[in-house]
């Protein structure tokens, strides 16, 4: 979680590898020319470092296809209110306000949870003026590394910059490790 410099730069690559070398508006370049000369970064890059700083910050990259989005997903009405939560998200920072979402296993809410961070790291922080940062970690995988900082320094240390760094801190699973979570539905909580 949160990649040094040179695994950000192996990740950029790995997307550019992905998106760039394909793309048809600027033919493989990363970049679109404009009147004034100077070029204009394409969606194709812009999209390879944002889906490198998801990747970087836990979301898992199989989320982080054309295949996932907004329309893809059901019961509409639980989409309708991750998507509100994403689109007003601003304020719900500033008022200090998060999302738990539960139902049963494999019900959507991974998958939910990924296209809000999608939805809010392509925001910009009215205070910073740096895109939102959002970190996705599993429930289990965040005690373990708490208990580990009791008596790990570098454990210490992930651990506070995972509490500490992310604008919205995601954690999925949470309920799993007491095998509940029966319900037949999704349910979402503001």
């Amino acid at each position: 979680m949160f990649f040094n410099n040179e695994q950000f730069v192996q990740e950029v690559q790995r997307w550019e590898n992905r998106l760039v070398t394909k793309c048809s508006i600027c033919k493989g370049t990363g970049s679109i020319p404009t009147p004034n000369k100077v070029d204009k970064m394409c969606i194709c890059k812009s999209t390879a470092i944002l889906n490198s700083n998801l990747v970087s910050w836990g979301i898992p990259r199989k989320y982080l296809t054309e295949n996932w989005t907004w329309g893809n997903c059901d019961p509409q009405e639980f989409v309708k209110q991750c998507k509100k939560y994403a689109d007003n998200f601003i304020d719900h920072y500033y008022n200090s306000r998060g999302l738990y979402l539960f139902g049963s296993q494999g019900r959507g809410k991974s998958t939910m949870e990924a296209l809000i961070a999608k939805e809010i790291v392509a925001k910009i922080n009215p205070d910073t003026k740096k895109h939102f940062r959002v970190a996705f970690v599993i429930y289990e995988e965040i005690i373990q590394l708490s208990h580990q900082a009791r008596v790990d320094n570098n454990a210490k240390y992930k651990y506070e910059k995972l509490i500490d760094a992310p604008d919205l801190l995601i954690l999925d699973n949470v309920g799993s490790e007491t095998g509940l979570g029966n319900e037949s539905k999704h349910t979402v909580k503001v």
